[in-house]
């Protein structure tokens, strides 16, 4: 059963996993591929599960290679809209989709589907090539992988507002 608020609101009682007020969504895996220390990866979502992508971040790497979160996803207060926390991006962006879910989802689709596949493309060959790598390094490589993908998706759903607001 699909997890939209707005595909089962009439067709079941049953609670969705994917709702308009959830503000974090996480799937935490270990690995045996990459040194012990570095073996924790969080695919997050920051959002509406099945309108934002999941990206991964190394947790306990960023903690070893002294990496803390980009800037966007250390900004933002409650009460000031800012493009420039990447928590309001993916909440203007959300409430764009729930606004017209059926118009809007393809645009989200096109333009985010193809991060999140590439990240899970690269999954095993990248902590593969951690593993390989002294623990510093391999700290390094997967803070900034997953960081960069971060910004990546930040980045994607702060062009895909620009649209939707330009197509007014």
């Amino acid at each position: 059963m699909p997890g939209r608020f707005h595909i089962n609101v009439k067709t079941t009682t049953m609670r969705p996993i994917s709702v308009w007020t959830t503000q974090e969504s996480s799937v935490t895996r270990l690995s045996g591929t990459v040194p012990e220390a570095l073996n924790a990866v969080v695919w997050r979502a920051s959002g509406v599960a099945d309108e934002l992508p999941y990206t991964p971040w190394y947790p306990v790497a960023m903690m070893r290679a002294g990496a803390r979160y980009p800037d966007a996803y250390a900004a933002g207060e409650p009460d000031r809209i800012d493009l420039d926390s990447a928590w309001w991006t993916f909440r203007l962006a959300v409430t764009a989709v729930d606004a017209d879910y059926a118009h809007k989802m393809p645009d989200v689709r096109s333009a985010l589907l193809p991060l999140e596949h590439r990240a899970l493309a690269v999954e095993e060959s990248l902590e593969r090539a951690a593993g390989s790598m002294d623990g510093p390094a391999a700290a390094a490589l997967l803070a900034f992988y997953g960081s960069g993908l971060g910004i990546e998706a930040l980045t994607v759903c702060r062009e895909l507002l620009r649209h939707w607001q330009t197509k007014l």
